[in-house]
């Protein structure tokens, strides 16, 4: 690939099933010998960027290990079997159904509501406090301990500066996890405030931090547990890659619905998903459009502002609610081919 002096980052989201889209972008990297300062990543591109960080030295091929991780989440090659093995057994060193859990917190929820009904039985709604009873938790996190201090030690010990983000309900607060690659490369310090993002503060990345960007809404709430999955906060970070001239952006979505407007409750909650996703990208990005054309009109005397070009390598199907189940080697091949022409392409216009 052409040499150019500019410098590049990865922004990558996670999407379940989709994160295949992640791992083909990641794969095209390495064929190209792409190497990045900066690497933001939400949910499950944590994984991959994991991987991605211990193999591109040896160039292994990830593909082989979603082939393995795909081969081992669906025992019966047929999907409707597939998915009702993983509904009852759930998935191995990921998650499992919260069968005992469900009915403790049952329990805890038909107590509460027997005592609302003493205290105020005039405020007893049928309908919403049937639905009240039903546990939030539905699944249990079963990565190894393991998983999570190797990741954590392959993210802080990378000379590339990797970022991901967890979300706080409770306070409202965001939480930006660095290792110290990052935080040289950001002009920020552990412990610090976002200057312009009051609710979001700097931290470094630890087994925990990971096990929090891991933590998603079917997990439900612990004593310990207030930190949640940052992708439901924010998919993509890209204001804190800023700092680079080109950043690539893998999206596990498109920018727009493909096909015909759901006409069911599985496609409709596949529309809420996206769109959700899509409303927390578009601030930052119109942002960054925003600074590009007033650098192009000089309107702004700081000279720390520049144009940053913008690479976005979009998933191009649609996929139903109940693909993101599983993952797809289909998807991850054509991720490959659309990353590395994007790739090609941004190179080429910079150099």
């Amino acid at each position: 690939m052409k040499k150019t002096d500019k410098s590049f980052a990865f922004a990558l989201g996670g999407l379940a099933g989709n994160n295949a889209h992640g791992a083909g972008f990641l794969q095209a990297a390495m064929d190209l010998n792409l190497k990045p300062d900066l690497i933001s990543c939400t949910s499950g591109q944590i994984y991959w960027v994991h991987k991605y960080l211990k193999e591109r030295e040896s160039q292994k091929d990830l593909r082989s290990i979603l082939a393995a991780d795909i081969d081992e989440s669906t025992p019966f090659k047929n999907n409707s079997l597939d998915l009702m093995a993983m509904a009852i057994f759930g998935k191995g060193d990921v998650f499992k159904p919260a069968y005992f859990e469900c009915l403790s917190d049952y329990t805890e929820n038909l107590r509460n509501f027997f005592l609302k009904s003493m205290k105020t039985p005039s405020s007893i709604n049928p309908l919403p406090e049937a639905m009240g009873l039903i546990p939030a938790r539905e699944l249990n996190p079963e990565f190894p301990v393991d998983f999570f201090k190797s990741t954590s030690s392959t993210f802080n010990n990378s000379e590339t500066g990797i970022i991901f983000n967890t979300y706080e309900p409770v306070t409202g607060t965001e939480t930006v996890y660095l290792n110290d690659a990052a935080a040289e490369k950001m002009h920020v310090r552990f412990g610090d405030k976002n200057k312009y993002r009051l609710r979001t503060r700097y931290e470094k990345i630890s087994a925990d931090a990971v096990k929090k960007g891991l933590w998603i809404y079917q997990y439900g709430f612990e004593a310990d547990t207030r930190e949640i999955d940052g992708a439901y906060y924010r998919q993509i970070l890209l204001s804190e890659l800023v700092h680079s001239d080109i950043i690539f952006v893998a999206r596990p979505i498109n920018h727009r619905w493909l096909g015909t407007l759901p006409t069911n409750k599985t496609a409709l909650e596949d529309l809420k998903t996206e769109i959700t996703f899509n409303g927390t990208y578009v601030g930052e990005r119109d942002k960054i459009q925003l600074i590009n054309k007033l650098v192009s009109q000089k309107a702004l005397k700081e000279s720390k502002y520049k144009h940053i070009e913008l690479s976005e390598i979009e998933i191009s199907t649609q996929e139903g609610f109940f693909d993101y189940i599983f993952e797809d080697l289909k998807m991850f091949d054509l991720s490959r081919l659309q990353s590395k022409t994007a790739i090609e392409k941004a190179i080429a216009s910079k150099s």
